[in-house]
C-alpha cells in the first residue's frame, strides 16, 4: 500500500516570458527548487540542467495556472538518460492556457526522476501568469 507524505507547495510568481520565450516554475535539477519562493529567469530556450539529480522521484505533481491577455502553453519535460530536456509526450507534455478563462489543472503523475516545468509564450506575450503548484509524495 502506497501512503502519502503531505503535499509540498512551492510558491513562485513567474517572471513574464518574452515573445516566443518561456518562463520556469520548476526546475528539479536547481538545488533552489524545494526552497520556495525562488524566481526562476525567462529564457529563449530551454534552461541548463543543473547539478542535483533525483529530485522529482516518487512525486505526484499539482499544476494550476491561468493567465491574463494571451494565452501560454505549460510545458512538462523530463530528463532523459543522455541529460537533456525532452518533452514528456505520454501525458501530453504541452497543455494550452487560454487566457481569461477559468484556471486549468493538470495532475502529472511523474514518471522520471527530473523534471521542468514552465510556460511558452506566443508572438505576444501575456500581461499577467497566475500558478499554483503541489507536489504530493510517496513514501
Amino acid at each position: 500500500m502506497l501512503r502519502f507524505k503531505p503535499p509540498r507547495q512551492i510558491t513562485t510568481q513567474p517572471v513574464l516570458p518574452d515573445a516566443n520565450g518561456y518562463t520556469w516554475i520548476f526546475d528539479s535539477t536547481d538545488s533552489r527548487a524545494w526552497s520556495g519562493g525562488h524566481q526562476y529567469a525567462k529564457t529563449a530556450a530551454l534552461p541548463t540542467v543543473g547539478p542535483v539529480r533525483g529530485g522529482a522521484m516518487n512525486v505526484r505533481a499539482h499544476i494550476g495556472a491561468s493567465c491574463a491577455t494571451q494565452n501560454v502553453t505549460l510545458k512538462l519535460y523530463t530528463l532523459d538518460g543522455a541529460g537533456v530536456w525532452k518533452l514528456y509526450t505520454p501525458s501530453g507534455g504541452e497543455i494550452t492556457i487560454t487566457a481569461a478563462a477559468v484556471p486549468q489543472y493538470v495532475e502529472w503523475s511523474i514518471l522520471a526522476a527530473d523534471v521542468l516545468i514552465g510556460f511558452l509564450a506566443g508572438a505576444t506575450p501575456p500581461s499577467a501568469i497566475a500558478t499554483t503548484l503541489y507536489f504530493v509524495e510517496r513514501e
